[in-house]
């Protein structure tokens, strides 16, 4: 019983309806032009694509175009990108 019990609550957790938590780095950000992190996509003034990063890289996916690396990190409200395209800092809009 107890077994079954677990299993429900461990599922129940799974089935949630928020299911994954955001990305910190998901938002909108002033900079040069505005980037606009989703869950997965982003916009960088009229371009869109797709998004991943690890703990210090930032990789983004042009749609039609090849993937792109850059280095990142973020304090507080500022995400500054070194080594790419996108380069640059950026303060996060509330």
């Amino acid at each position: 019983m107890k077994r079954i019990l677990a299993l429900a609550l461990l599922l129940a957790g799974c089935a949630s309806p928020e299911g994954q938590p955001e990305h910190p780095l998901a938002g909108t950000w002033r900079g040069s032009k505005i980037l606009k992190l989703s869950t997965i996509e982003y916009s960088f003034g009229s371009e869109t694509g797709y998004w991943t990063a690890g703990l210090s890289d930032f990789r983004y996916k042009k749609t039609g175009g090849a993937q792109e690396r850059c280095s990142y990190s973020l304090t507080g409200r500022t995400l500054a990108l070194t080594d790419c395209r996108l380069a640059g800092q950026y303060t996060r809009i509330p």
